[in-house]
């Protein structure tokens, strides 16, 4: 995931190297953002902020990118926060179908991304994501029918996920 990043790096003329660094930077961003948007409505501007610099600078993380040299945890990190901010807003009742495409389009490609960027963490993930909706569904106290509508999106956007990793 972190080489097609580089990618368009190297083809402006940056070196394999500069490439790869400006992957990780983009990834970090990516990992930082996505915790920023996903407890913004959750814990409020001040407390998301305090967290997405928590995420982004984290030792794991950290020590993925200059001990280990381990860029696919780095890629997998930057993508769970946008499977969860996608999965906490197609719960949401009040969405409506042109945001849940939009939702459903960005969690296929969050899901796509954590698959092929780091396949054993996407694995240990998955039970958080299914406790995730079983929490919405469980103290939304919805009709059958309702609990499908919600959950369907969900997992459809696991399955594209899994399919653009394929």
């Amino acid at each position: 995931m972190s080489h097609f990043l580089a990618e368009p790096f190297a083809l402006v003329g940056c070196s394999s190297v500069l490439s790869s660094h400006l992957a990780m930077v983009l990834l970090v961003l990516l990992a930082g953002t996505g915790m920023l948007v996903m407890c913004w409505r959750l814990l409020g501007p001040g407390c998301a902020a305090v967290s997405a610099a928590a995420f982004a600078t984290c030792n794991y993380l950290l020590a993925d990118i200059y001990l280990r040299g381990a860029w696919y945890e780095v890629a997998a990190c930057a993508a769970m926060p946008w499977v969860v901010f996608a999965q906490e807003e197609m719960f949401r009742p009040s969405v409506t179908w042109a945001r849940r495409l939009s939702l459903f389009s960005l969690g296929a490609v969050a899901w796509g991304s954590l698959i092929c960027g780091h396949p054993q963490i996407a694995v240990f993930f998955i039970p958080l994501a299914v406790s995730q909706a079983g929490l919405h569904t469980a103290t939304g106290g919805v009709a059958i029918k309702r609990v499908l509508d919600r959950c369907l999106p969900v997992v459809a956007a696991f399955l594209c996920g899994l399919a653009l990793s394929a």
